[in-house]
């Protein structure tokens, strides 16, 4: 058993008094640690480093070359840690960057990338368009066909990290995405990580939102400098699944 501190009393003359507790009371104890959990080969959590309050910065070691996987991770990748009651998640510059899996329907904004199965994709909304006039041939015969106007692009990431396919949306509701079969806008063709249908862009008055559509391997948003976390998120590093989970103190 600890012993408690007992102050020495006011001397007789009152002039010296005992030096004064701090009032804890002020303070935020966090009452929850998280711990880092990482997706086997079986399917299965296994909680692979404790978050302390000094926060974790996860990365590929020289001992990773065992792990494939672990290879499309950077030294330095991710940070995690804890600004007073919540965890958040830093991408220290990572080529493939971390991205953050959907449970709901995410806001996009001009340059958000996400996730679908083995491919990269990033959201643009359309430069204003402007109208031609119908070309007309010298005897005023005049081009017969129609504009049809964009309100947003995606675009399909190639592996040197530059823009290729490029898709505009142009339906007044939704473009969905998926590895292939009927009722998809943006077939992925080949791709096993990718369901059929797997994700969509959904479109509502001004604003674009991106939702996963019950696919087998979810669809993720990557985080842009840092990003709050909560319980039973999960991430994606490179190849790597990684999920924070709240503990209680002292367990």
């Amino acid at each position: 058993m600890s012993e408690q501190f007992s102050p020495r009393p006011a001397d007789v003359e009152g002039k010296t008094v005992s030096i004064g507790g701090i009032d804890v009371e002020k303070f935020k104890f966090p009452k929850f640690s998280y711990v880092l959990e990482i997706l086997d080969k079986g399917g299965q959590w296994r909680v692979w480093e404790p978050i302390r309050v000094g926060g974790l910065n996860v990365g590929r070691k020289q001992s990773s070359a065992r792990f494939p996987a672990l290879a499309s991770m950077a030294a330095r990748h991710l940070r995690l840690s804890y600004d007073r009651l919540s965890l958040r998640a830093e991408d220290l510059g990572s080529l493939n960057g971390v991205y953050v899996k959907i449970d709901r329907p995410i806001e996009l904004v001009d340059g958000t990338r996400f996730r679908v199965g083995n491919q990269v994709i990033e959201f643009h909304r359309a430069e204003p368009f402007q109208a031609v006039p119908a070309m007309q041939s010298n005897d005023g015969e005049e081009f017969w066909s129609r504009d049809v106007e964009p309100v947003a692009y995606l675009d399909l990431i190639r592996p040197n990290d530059q823009p290729g396919l490029r898709f505009p949306l142009t339906k007044p509701d939704q473009m969905v995405i998926g590895r292939e079969g009927a009722g998809l806008d943006i077939a992925l063709a080949g791709d096993e990580l990718a369901s059929a249908p797997h994700a969509r862009v959904r479109r509502q008055d001004a604003a674009f939102y991106l939702e996963d559509m019950n696919s087998r391997n979810g669809t993720y948003v990557q985080i842009r400098g840092t990003a709050a976390l909560k319980s039973g998120d999960v991430l994606l590093v490179g190849r790597v699944l990684l999920r924070v989970v709240e503990q209680p103190a002292g367990a």
